[in-house]
């Protein structure tokens, strides 16, 4: 279940940040590889723990939704970094050298992000949200229903039992509204926040353009002097 799957995917990602830790961070020889080197060594790891933080964001967020800035900022703690180490790697550059070396510091904070994520995520897996805890109990149930319509049972029970299942088919369903929920809220969000950087330049742009026009109107009036 969500849960079991869950508890795979961050045991997969600790094993693939340990190893970054120990084959790459750890060896001073990385630094010295050309950028290009350095990456054909980094690309599968890299890419592969991306893809498990953005696996792991989307259950806790499921798991644990009164969490979403924290859930976040850990989040954005990885792929920042991780996202510069490429971007360094990619960058034309008269000094190689230097930029590997710059683009492994930004490996180092990944591994260290990397693992407070994994602090985190276990204890999201230890102390979900008791509703949605609930709900997923629910849903465990509702699953095995096949099961459990196979099994003689009597006929007050058969209707209870169904008149449950009803209501775990509506709890579901209220879960799914909420990762969608969720999403939205987060695509409002990033929308505001450019929005927000976008207003808050547009000022200094206009300040900048004054104070051009008006040297421009100073020399105008000093040349015709």
């Amino acid at each position: 279940m969500i849960r079991e799957d869950y508890g795979r995917q961050i045991d997969e990602f600790e094993r693939i940040l340990q190893n970054f830790a120990s084959d790459i961070t750890s060896g001073a020889v990385f630094e010295r590889l050309p950028p290009m080197d350095l990456w054909s060594r980094a690309e599968t790891p890299v890419t592969n723990l991306k893809n498990l933080a953005e696996g792991l964001k989307k259950t806790m967020l499921i798991l644990k939704p009164e969490k979403y800035n924290e859930i976040e900022r850990f989040h954005e703690a990885l792929i920042q970094p991780l996202n510069a180490f490429k971007d360094m790697l990619f960058q034309k550059t008269v000094d190689p050298a230097a930029n590997s070396r710059l683009a492994m510091e930004q490996l180092r904070k990944a591994v260290i992000a990397g693992s407070d994520l994994v602090v985190f995520a276990r204890d999201v897996q230890k102390n979900p949200s008791p509703l949605i805890k609930e709900v997923l109990r629910h849903r465990e149930v509702y699953q095995s229903k096949e099961y459990l319509s196979i099994i003689n049972v009597p006929g007050a029970f058969e209707v209870n039992l169904r008149s449950l299942l009803r209501s775990i088919e509506d709890l579901i369903s209220a879960l799914d509204s909420l990762e969608k929920a969720m999403d939205g809220a987060r695509k409002s969000l990033t929308s505001l926040r450019d929005e927000s950087l976008r207003f808050h330049s547009a000022p200094l742009e206009a300040s900048e353009g004054a104070k051009e026009k008006r040297g421009q109107s100073s020399l105008s009036e000093f040349s015709g002097r």
